[in-house]
């Protein structure tokens, strides 16, 4: 039994064969299918904030359990494996939106954000140290735990998005151990030019690689300059020790 899934439409998918091009540079087990498109559009429902991509992941997804559901008792579809590998990243995807709206979680949740903007950007390297510390390559979710003020908070991502992000953060030497204060774009100014844009839906990739584009030129333009940058719109100054792929001590500098 062949899956469910529909192209995407005519507007999505330049955007989704970039991120697609994007995890497969950082070293994600994207699978060669129609599934492929599914993956990539977790992590681009993320960075770009759009609701008509995360459309696009949930109104599949529960075409997938209508499909599986009205199968044979022993015929198990092949593709039922990837299935669940996808439920893992949908149901990350919807918990990781719910921890950014959080005054908890909040802290964790988007310097992650931030970094996978980074790694969508194509400032990549491939995180070859965070797979040696046993950060898996396969889909699935990534459980983060935070430390802040003594509390201790845990959310979900999607390892979509997770390998787009520890990309971003290797190519700026970040690696499990090694702490370092880096400017990343802040994500919510990225997804209010987006949200804002007014361009043809037909344009949608370059809105989104627009977006990026001008808050990544602006941390080139302030370099190590964290004073300028903590007076800088659009940007954040960020502190990264992640000591282990699940442990994140994130601290803002301003």
């Amino acid at each position: 039994m062949e899956a469910v899934i529909s192209e995407p439409e005519a507007w999505l998918k330049p955007y989704l064969d970039t991120i697609v091009d994007r995890l497969l540079r950082a070293g994600y087990m994207l699978p060669g299918n129609e599934f492929r498109y599914l993956f990539a559009a977790v992590a681009g429902a993320h960075i770009a904030g759009y609701d008509p991509v995360y459309d696009y992941v949930v109104e599949t997804y529960y075409d997938l359990l209508d499909a599986v559901d009205e199968v044979e008792p022993l015929a198990t579809p092949r593709w039922r494996k990837l299935l669940f590998d996808f439920q893992d990243e949908v149901e990350a995807l919807a918990a990781f939106e719910e921890a950014l709206s959080s005054s908890e979680t909040v802290f964790i949740a988007e310097p992650i954000l931030a970094a996978a903007i980074v790694g969508f950007y194509g400032v990549q390297k491939y995180p070859g140290k965070w797979f040696k510390a046993g950060l898996p390559r396969l889909p699935g979710q990534q459980v983060i735990i935070a430390y802040k003020d003594k509390a201790k908070r845990k959310i979900l991502v999607p390892r979509s998005l997770f390998s787009l992000a520890v990309s971003g953060l290797s190519a700026y030497g970040v690696e499990p151990g090694k702490e370092k204060c880096i400017i990343v774009p802040d994500p919510a100014y990225v997804r209010k030019s987006v949200l804002d844009s007014h361009a043809p839906i037909s344009l949608f990739k370059d809105v989104v690689t627009d977006a990026v584009a001008k808050y990544m030129r602006l941390t080139f333009m302030l370099r190590e300059d964290f004073e300028k940058a903590c007076k800088t719109e659009g940007v954040l100054v960020i502190k990264y020790l992640f000591e282990g792929p699940s442990v994140l001590k994130a601290r803002y500098r301003c």
